[in-house]
């Protein structure tokens, strides 16, 4: 089809990511489908409705396929954007987490030495899924203790920590990958040319969980949140946990913030300080 091609090539053109390439393609597809061919701008919002009301999209989602349709109009078709599109506004929810305990049992479960590092490499340097499963070995920096990240999100490098656990994993595991191939890719498929996937690292933390005996939501991205919640946790700096994940803005980072019904029965009121102080005073 023509215009998918177009907006392909477009895509292509202007850079942008294989992560935002394939579902704008996906939905210009599906949209030509949905109106026969013969793409409307009125007819965006019923494409969207249909998205919502029968196919359960979730509001992140709409919004990608809200601007993916717009990219087609104005960037493909070259038209002016006639109709006006409201905000679709997003649900804000906590980002899900394990607790430190539950990342103990993950990683004690998993006996396979190029997993296990891969779960530890995710949480404890606070890597995208996407990041996790691409690293080469020169992206590792043993001496210094940290990881060099290259072109992550938005195209940007940063350097985030290395623990001192993963280190001694990571040089068990690359003299046992060199026993059998030469790979630059720390977790290389079975082509050995080049890394595993997403949908292979989703099925490593979810058999780990299983392993570990816990029954709770397992999905990559969840090491990563994890990460950036004990970080808050245990009191370090809100900016400094910005620039290790590479967020752009400290609203991102700020999401961590969010405490448990447990750390909140702990606290302290100010006032019982003042009030304890007072009476020890008077006590004397």
């Amino acid at each position: 089809m023509e215009a998918i091609k177009q907006s392909e090539k477009k895509l292509t053109i202007s850079c942008y990511s294989i992560n935002t390439k394939k579902p704008y393609l996906s939905h210009i597809k599906g949209f030509l489908d949905f109106c026969g061919n013969k793409p409307e701008q009125d007819k965006i919002e019923d494409y969207l409705y249909e998205l919502r009301a029968n196919r359960n999209y979730e509001p992140s989602s709409l919004n990608t396929a809200k601007y993916a349709l717009i990219y087609f109009f104005t960037k493909v078709l070259k038209q002016n954007l006639i109709v006006r599109l409201d905000q679709i506004r997003r649900e804000i929810k906590n980002p899900e987490y394990f607790t430190q305990e539950q990342i103990t049992q993950i990683i004690s479960a998993v006996f396979n030495i190029k997993h296990k590092v891969l779960i530890e490499i995710a949480y404890g340097s606070g890597l995208r899924a996407n990041e996790a499963i691409s690293l080469k070995w020169n992206d590792i920096n043993f001496e210094d203790k940290v990881i060099n990240l290259r072109k992550g999100k938005g195209s940007k490098d940063r350097i985030t920590i290395l623990p001192e656990q993963t280190i001694e994993h990571l040089r068990e595991w690359q003299k046992k990958q060199e026993e059998y191939y030469k790979s630059d890719w720390i977790f290389s498929s079975q082509a050995r040319d080049y890394h595993i996937s997403h949908r292979t690292f989703q099925l490593i933390i979810k058999k780990a969980c299983k392993k570990a005996g816990l029954n709770v939501r397992a999905f990559p991205h969840k090491l990563r949140h994890s990460f950036a919640t004990h970080m808050m946790n245990n009191g370090t700096d809100t900016r400094i946990i910005q620039k290790v994940l590479g967020h752009n803005s400290i609203k991102s980072t700020q999401r961590y913030t969010h405490v448990s019904n447990r750390d909140i029965r702990n606290l302290i009121s100010p006032l019982d300080v003042i009030s304890k102080g007072k009476y020890n005073e008077v006590m004397r």
